[in-house]
Protein backbone atom coordinates (compact mmCIF):
# COMPACT_ATOMS: atom_id res chain seq x y z
CA UNK A 1 0.00 0.00 0.00
CA UNK A 2 1.22 3.50 -0.96
CA UNK A 3 -0.68 5.28 1.32
CA UNK A 4 -0.81 5.41 5.33
CA UNK A 5 -4.25 6.67 7.43
CA UNK A 6 -3.59 8.41 9.92
CA UNK A 7 -6.04 10.31 11.65
CA UNK A 8 -5.42 14.43 12.06
CA UNK A 9 -6.33 15.05 15.56
CA UNK A 10 -4.03 12.08 16.72
CA UNK A 11 -1.19 13.70 14.44
CA UNK A 12 -0.01 15.48 18.11
CA UNK A 13 0.30 12.10 20.32
CA UNK A 14 0.71 9.37 17.70
CA UNK A 15 1.74 10.20 13.62
CA UNK A 16 1.01 6.56 12.99
CA UNK A 17 -2.12 5.73 14.42
CA UNK A 18 -4.03 4.44 11.93
CA UNK A 19 -7.41 5.77 10.70
CA UNK A 20 -9.98 4.23 12.87
CA UNK A 21 -13.97 5.03 11.20
CA UNK A 22 -16.70 6.47 13.23
CA UNK A 23 -17.66 2.12 13.80
CA UNK A 24 -15.07 1.85 15.33
CA UNK A 25 -13.39 -0.77 12.93
CA UNK A 26 -9.88 -0.49 11.59
CA UNK A 27 -10.37 -0.25 8.08
CA UNK A 28 -8.68 -3.38 5.92
CA UNK A 29 -6.87 -1.73 3.14
CA UNK A 30 -6.03 -4.71 1.42
CA UNK A 31 -9.43 -5.98 0.61
CA UNK A 32 -10.39 -2.16 -1.71
CA UNK A 33 -11.05 1.02 -1.25
CA UNK A 34 -11.78 3.12 1.77
CA UNK A 35 -13.30 5.92 2.70
CA UNK A 36 -11.00 8.92 4.38
CA UNK A 37 -12.80 11.57 6.10
CA UNK A 38 -12.06 15.51 5.44
CA UNK A 39 -8.99 16.22 7.45
CA UNK A 40 -7.53 12.99 7.66
CA UNK A 41 -3.77 12.80 6.70
CA UNK A 42 -1.79 10.91 4.43
CA UNK A 43 1.56 9.92 5.03
CA UNK A 44 3.33 8.43 1.95
CA UNK A 45 6.39 6.47 2.42
CA UNK A 46 9.30 8.43 1.64
CA UNK A 47 10.89 7.42 -1.83
CA UNK A 48 14.77 6.62 -1.34
CA UNK A 49 15.79 5.29 2.70
CA UNK A 50 16.60 7.65 4.96
CA UNK A 51 14.03 10.48 2.85
CA UNK A 52 11.48 12.26 5.03
CA UNK A 53 8.17 10.81 4.20
CA UNK A 54 5.56 13.48 2.75
CA UNK A 55 2.08 14.15 4.41
CA UNK A 56 -0.92 16.37 3.50
CA UNK A 57 -4.17 16.74 5.06
CA UNK A 58 -7.16 15.79 2.60
CA UNK A 59 -9.02 18.95 2.50
CA UNK A 60 -12.65 16.80 1.29
CA UNK A 61 -13.99 13.57 1.81
CA UNK A 62 -11.85 10.73 -0.31
CA UNK A 63 -11.25 7.68 -1.31
CA UNK A 64 -8.30 5.58 -0.86
CA UNK A 65 -7.35 2.93 -3.64
CA UNK A 66 -4.90 0.05 -3.38
CA UNK A 67 -2.32 -0.65 -6.21
CA UNK A 68 -4.20 -2.69 -7.83
CA UNK A 69 -7.35 -0.78 -8.32
CA UNK A 70 -5.45 2.35 -9.05
CA UNK A 71 -3.52 0.30 -11.80
CA UNK A 72 -6.73 -1.09 -13.07
CA UNK A 73 -8.45 2.28 -13.50
CA UNK A 74 -5.70 4.16 -15.24
CA UNK A 75 -6.01 1.01 -17.67
CA UNK A 76 -9.69 1.25 -18.03
CA UNK A 77 -9.23 5.23 -18.52
CA UNK A 78 -6.78 4.92 -21.34
CA UNK A 79 -8.95 2.23 -22.82
CA UNK A 80 -11.92 4.62 -22.73
CA UNK A 81 -9.76 7.22 -24.56
CA UNK A 82 -8.93 4.65 -27.15
CA UNK A 83 -12.81 3.05 -27.48
CA UNK A 84 -13.78 6.90 -27.20
CA UNK A 85 -14.54 7.58 -30.85
CA UNK A 86 -16.32 4.93 -31.88
CA UNK A 87 -18.40 5.68 -28.89
CA UNK A 88 -19.22 8.64 -29.88
CA UNK A 89 -19.88 7.38 -33.56
CA UNK A 90 -22.14 4.80 -31.86
CA UNK A 91 -24.02 7.75 -29.68
CA UNK A 92 -24.50 9.98 -32.87
CA UNK A 93 -25.71 7.03 -35.27
CA UNK A 94 -28.36 6.13 -32.43
CA UNK A 95 -29.86 9.45 -31.78
CA UNK A 96 -29.75 9.80 -35.60
CA UNK A 97 -31.96 6.64 -35.30
CA UNK A 98 -33.82 7.42 -32.82
CA UNK A 99 -34.84 10.80 -34.57
CA UNK A 100 -35.96 9.06 -37.84
CA UNK A 101 -38.25 6.45 -35.30
CA UNK A 102 -39.54 9.62 -33.88
CA UNK A 103 -40.36 11.22 -36.52
CA UNK A 104 -42.28 7.83 -38.23
CA UNK A 105 -43.65 7.25 -35.28
CA UNK A 106 -45.20 10.78 -35.46
CA UNK A 107 -45.70 10.66 -39.14
CA UNK A 108 -47.86 7.37 -38.92
CA UNK A 109 -49.71 8.37 -35.81
CA UNK A 110 -50.81 11.75 -38.02
CA UNK A 111 -51.89 8.50 -40.93
CA UNK A 112 -53.99 7.10 -38.06
CA UNK A 113 -55.72 10.32 -37.19
CA UNK A 114 -56.41 10.98 -40.92
CA UNK A 115 -57.03 6.87 -41.53
CA UNK A 116 -59.77 7.62 -38.91
CA UNK A 117 -61.51 10.37 -40.25
CA UNK A 118 -61.57 8.89 -43.86
CA UNK A 119 -62.75 5.22 -42.09
CA UNK A 120 -65.70 7.78 -40.30
CA UNK A 121 -65.99 9.29 -43.09
CA UNK A 122 -66.86 6.34 -45.30
CA UNK A 123 -68.71 4.68 -43.20
CA UNK A 124 -71.13 7.18 -43.41
CA UNK A 125 -71.15 7.19 -46.79
CA UNK A 126 -71.49 3.52 -47.24
CA UNK A 127 -74.93 3.96 -44.78
CA UNK A 128 -75.99 6.85 -46.96
CA UNK A 129 -75.61 4.30 -50.15
CA UNK A 130 -77.34 1.28 -48.27
CA UNK A 131 -80.15 3.53 -47.72
CA UNK A 132 -80.39 4.82 -51.42
CA UNK A 133 -80.44 1.01 -53.00
CA UNK A 134 -82.67 -0.09 -50.26
CA UNK A 135 -84.90 2.50 -51.36
CA UNK A 136 -84.06 1.62 -54.71
CA UNK A 137 -84.64 -1.86 -54.54
CA UNK A 138 -88.23 -1.15 -52.84
CA UNK A 139 -88.57 0.80 -56.07
CA UNK A 140 -88.04 -1.96 -57.90
CA UNK A 141 -90.05 -4.40 -56.80
CA UNK A 142 -93.24 -1.60 -57.12
CA UNK A 143 -92.09 -1.20 -60.71
CA UNK A 144 -91.77 -4.76 -61.13
CA UNK A 145 -95.67 -5.34 -60.09
CA UNK A 146 -96.84 -2.64 -61.54
CA UNK A 147 -95.36 -3.38 -64.91
CA UNK A 148 -97.21 -7.15 -64.29
CA UNK A 149 -100.65 -5.45 -63.57
CA UNK A 150 -99.63 -3.05 -66.84
CA UNK A 151 -98.74 -6.21 -68.88
CA UNK A 152 -101.83 -7.79 -67.49
CA UNK A 153 -104.27 -5.27 -68.13
CA UNK A 154 -102.99 -4.59 -71.80
CA UNK A 155 -103.00 -9.09 -72.41
CA UNK A 156 -106.53 -8.59 -71.11
CA UNK A 157 -107.26 -5.46 -73.56
CA UNK A 158 -105.47 -7.62 -76.56
CA UNK A 159 -107.77 -10.51 -75.59
CA UNK A 160 -110.85 -8.92 -75.87
CA UNK A 161 -109.99 -6.99 -78.84
CA UNK A 162 -109.22 -10.14 -80.66
CA UNK A 163 -112.36 -12.07 -78.93
CA UNK A 164 -114.14 -9.14 -80.39
CA UNK A 165 -112.69 -9.12 -84.11
CA UNK A 166 -112.96 -13.41 -84.29
CA UNK A 167 -116.70 -12.62 -83.23
CA UNK A 168 -117.34 -9.93 -85.61
CA UNK A 169 -115.75 -11.65 -88.54
CA UNK A 170 -117.31 -14.94 -87.57
CA UNK A 171 -120.63 -13.42 -88.09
Amino acid sequence: MIFLLILAAALADDPLQPLVPVDGAVPNIAEGINLVPAGSLLTMPPPLPGAEPSRFTVPDKAFLLPETYYDTALVKAKQLAICQPALDTCTETALEWQKRSYDALTACSDQFGVDEATVSGLQAQVLEQETRARVAEGKVKQARNMAGIAWGITGGLVLGSVTVVVLTLGN
